[in-house]
């Protein structure tokens, strides 16, 4: 076998190897184009995913925030009633109470039913004011 070029097969085979060229610089241009597509789909996967990360941060944030405030508001409340409660219900169950005990002594004659029902009384209002007192305590412990 002899290795002569044909001279006239020299054009024929520059325009195969030119197709040959042709053709993988189009296959590497489509390669080239998926990765750039395949890059900027990851980065807007990635952006998208970002703002909603910070998104969910403001989110706790904000919602920390919220928790706070309404665990303010509600102990602003419990020492509100509690205070209410101790001003106002207590010292009128004390009041009834020492009204009870003053008319008890003003009493000139003994009478069973009226001196029974008087310690009755006082014992609900004794009852009322440590059941107020430990509702108190409750809404707002000493510190």
């Amino acid at each position: 076998m002899t290795n002569e070029h044909n001279p006239a097969d020299v054009p024929r085979q520059a325009e195969v190897e030119n197709n040959r060229l042709v053709d993988a610089n189009e296959r590497l241009t489509l390669k080239a184009l998926r990765s750039q597509e395949q890059a900027e789909e990851s980065e807007r996967r990635y952006l998208g995913q970002h703002e909603a990360n910070t998104l969910l941060l403001q989110k706790q944030r904000q919602l920390r925030s919220l928790a706070s405030e309404l665990i303010l508001s509600e102990q602003r409340q419990r020492q509100h009633l509690a205070t209410e409660l101790h001003d106002y219900l207590a010292q009128l169950m004390v009041l009834g109470g020492l009204k009870i005990a003053r008319v008890q002594s003003q009493l000139r004659a003994p009478d069973p039913f009226l001196i029974n029902a008087l310690g009755e009384i006082e014992d609900i209002f004794s009852r009322s004011l440590a059941y107020t007192r430990t509702i108190i305590a409750e809404l707002s412990p000493p510190v």
